[in-house]
């Protein structure tokens, strides 16, 4: 099952894949990733074989041919670009070395674990380190092929206090441990260490605490953080696009059509004044707690537009109603909750922009869920949305009759001009 595929510059595309193996006829199976990038291999040294390279923790390296698309899949203790892995999953050496950094509830004579929870190629990995009698509390190590982490741990620090003061310490990021330069990884406390009220019983109650968050990092100061205009939106958006034509063909005449849509809404978008910016904001950024938000993943924190995260915020609340059951009443219910409690802290969003960032964000995010098998079959719902939020912005959503999980009404004037609304389902080849 394909569970991510992401675009890079260049050619090539990365894809993860869950994989199920299994020992023999009868045992037990283990569930694991493999990792593929396509359409050649970027590894630098790395040499192709047509035979696996075997290693404890699976395969190493195997070339495939897939109708002349070279593909290499990899485990991630063969990336070569972060070799100091292995190392970083070793408990003990990491336990040791943090001296005088620990928590104060950090008990190293009890026996710890390390559970890889994240990982990109050539890029970063996150692991989770734990007591093996408790998950309730623990730290995360995120660790980078360079010293980026040195200044994710001084942004986040600096963020921290920010938020505590802004938000009367109802807003707060993950406290830091320090970083350990000789491994190139930071420590943070286990965010999951707050329980939680369990807020998606109420998407309208989450929004709140997203915009609460929201609110609180855009009045931030912006210290020597990259910048991310409309142009670059617009060029991951044009990406996504090309991958579409390449690969899904059936979906590749609504994704052109969608495309020029934005690109002639783009052209009525003034730049705005640049905030500091989460730049991946969405719901599992969030642990909301008895008295406290916890935001997470800081690593593309910018300067920008505020409406790319309360954009981004939206389109994957649609998502999300859609995968849940949940129709358009329920979407606009959040939506309203979510911009009538940030605009109350932080004054109008500009309506062109809004529409705009919302609208591309729903592309963006159809885009990549046409490749990953759990979530294909919304990506027509989620494209539906685009054409009401650019020509109305939020009072798109008063008319819309859209039912969950089925495809809208055409009565609704949710196609875009001239689109062809592809006939099969949106999984990935």
């Amino acid at each position: 099952r394909i569970a991510r595929f992401h675009p890079r510059t260049g050619d090539q595309v990365d894809i993860e894949y869950d994989v199920v193996l299994r020992s023999g006829e009868g045992r037990p199976s283990a569930k694991t990733k493999l990792y593929g990038r396509l359409p050649c291999i970027a590894h630098d040294g790395a040499s192709a074989s047509t035979a696996p390279v075997l290693s404890e923790s699976g395969v190493g390296g195997l070339l495939f041919d897939l109708d002349d698309a070279y593909m290499t899949v990899h485990s991630t203790d063969r990336d070569l670009k972060l070799p100091h892995l292995t190392e970083c999953q070793d408990t003990e050496r990491v336990l040791r070395r943090l001296n005088g950094l620990g928590a104060w509830w950090l008990d190293r004579s009890a026996g710890w674990r390390a559970t890889q929870i994240a990982y990109r190629a050539g890029r970063r990995f996150v692991v989770h380190y734990a007591p093996t009698t408790s998950s309730r509390f623990g730290l995360v190590g995120k660790g980078f092929a360079d010293d980026r982490g040195s200044e994710l741990c001084e942004r986040q620090l600096r963020l921290a206090g920010h938020l505590r003061a802004k938000s009367g310490d109802k807003v707060r990021v993950p406290r830091m441990v320090g970083y350990l330069p000789e491994l190139k990884l930071t420590l943070s406390e286990w965010a999951n260490s707050s329980v939680s009220d369990g807020p998606r019983s109420s998407g309208e109650s989450l929004a709140r605490c997203a915009a609460l968050a929201l609110a609180a990092i855009h009045t931030s100061e912006p210290c020597d953080l990259k910048r991310t205009d409309l142009s670059q939106q617009m060029s991951v958006v044009t990406r996504w696009r090309d991958v579409i034509d390449e690969v899904q063909p059936d979906l590749a005449e609504r994704a052109d059509g969608l495309v020029e849509m934005l690109r002639a809404a783009l052209e009525g978008v003034s730049p705005s004044h640049p905030v500091v910016i989460h730049g991946d904001f969405y719901e599992s950024q969030l642990i909301v707690g008895r008295r406290t938000v916890t935001v997470l993943d800081l690593d593309m924190l910018s300067v920008g537009d505020r409406c790319i995260d309360v954009g981004n915020y939206l389109a994957h609340q649609w998502l999300w109603c859609l995968a849940s059951g949940r129709g358009s009443d329920q979407y606009a219910a959040i939506v309203r909750a979510m911009l009538e409690s940030y605009e109350s802290e932080v004054g109008r969003l500009d309506e062109a922009a809004l529409a705009f960032q919302w609208a591309a964000s729903l592309f963006r995010i159809g885009a990549i869920h046409a490749f990953r098998h759990a979530t294909s079959s919304h990506v027509s719902a989620v494209w539906d949305m685009i054409g009401p939020i650019l020509r109305k912005g939020r009072r798109g959503l008063e008319t819309l009759e859209v039912c969950s999980g089925r495809r809208a009404d055409r009565r609704c004037g949710l196609d875009p001009p001239g689109s062809s609304r592809p006939t099969g389902t949106a999984g990935g080849r």
